[in-house]
């Protein structure tokens, strides 16, 4: 994580791809290099044809206090012909998206204020209690690299994703264009056959019956190993339970260790957050800093003071 590639060049047959990490500077020497860059896909053309351009187009979206008092989320379509989803999110809270806006790969990426208005209002249409602005307590946005079609209009562009292939000199670029997060175990076992193809090699597809971290579980059994939990832990409330259950899924009692009570987990860092849990995600999840924890890890931003966040911050730098 947080690890740099500095240069990227083919020698006798290989990519030599130099890179430069916090602590060190080294080479990895490989025959096949597989670039995944997303919306920066067609940066480094240096090493490849780049043949195919993609389009960018960002998606913003808005989180607001709960609105409604189930589990079910909302389509609503507005009169531009979009559609937006309301979404509830984090229990105590309300997901708003998405919008679909041009991005010019040099601006910043975030949810302008012009998005912002946009979603309030389209969701108000629908809402008894108008949303405005000052209503959002977090916003967050996203590029998608979408195939290039200049004779579409952004919502209508196409979602799918591509692959090139580049041999040169006994190397191998294997480029991705598009894909998204829905579609990301499908497209790395496409890549990686396509890979294994080239260099002859004898494999099988097997993701699709193999579960990520943590989801070593059958869904109907949730309740069952939450309930397990609060026996197990006494120190643990439902609600304690279920978000540690929803993070780390069958990897909770790994998380919790052998703790007797609340004391055992080391030191509170605000809401339910201890420090067992801290180091968890900094020797397993690759934590580097603060924003890794409360936001790309967890969503406990949305719990979380100021100087709550101050602590934990100084707390992960003495680690990293």
């Amino acid at each position: 994580s947080y690890s740099k590639v500095t240069n990227v060049q083919k020698k006798t047959g290989q990519w030599v791809v130099s890179i430069k990490s916090k602590e060190r500077s080294f080479e990895i020497k490989t025959k096949v290099l597989i670039n995944t860059m997303g919306p920066w896909v067609n940066s480094l053309s240096e090493i490849g044809k780049n043949q195919s351009m993609v389009r960018l187009v960002k998606g913003s979206h808005i989180v607001v206090k709960k609105l409604f008092n189930h589990d079910s989320a909302y389509m609503f379509q507005g009169k531009d012909g979009r559609i937006i989803f309301s979404i509830p999110y984090e229990k105590d809270f309300t997901l708003i998206g998405t919008t679909e806006v041009e991005h010019k790969e040099c601006k910043e990426v975030k949810c302008s204020d012009k998005e912002k208005k946009y979603l309030c209002g389209f969701a108000s249409n629908y809402f008894q209690k108008k949303i405005t602005v000052e209503d959002i307590v977090w916003d967050f946005s996203g590029v998608r690299a979408l195939y290039e079609n200049k004779t579409v209009e952004a919502r209508n562009a196409n979602r799918d994703y591509s692959f090139e292939i580049e041999e040169k000199e006994g190397s191998v670029l294997l480029t991705v264009y598009g894909g998204k997060i829905t579609t990301h175990r499908k497209l790395a076992e496409k890549a990686v056959s396509k890979i294994t193809s080239l260099l002859k090699l004898t494999r099988k597809e097997w993701t699709s019956t193999q579960h990520l971290p943590g989801g070593g579980f059958k869904l109907e059994d949730k309740e069952k190993i939450i309930g397990g939990l609060l026996k197990k832990y006494k120190f643990l409330n439902m609600r304690w339970a279920e978000r540690l259950f929803k993070t780390f899924g069958s990897e909770v009692e790994n998380v919790l260790g052998r703790a007797k009570a609340k004391p055992d987990l080391g030191r509170k860092f605000g809401y339910d957050l201890t420090e067992r849990e801290v180091l968890w995600y900094i020797n397993q999840e690759h934590v580097r800093c603060v924003e890794d924890l409360i936001w790309r890890r967890s969503k406990l931003g949305l719990r979380l003071t100021s100087k709550q966040i101050r602590d934990l911050n100084s707390y992960i730098k003495k680690l990293n």
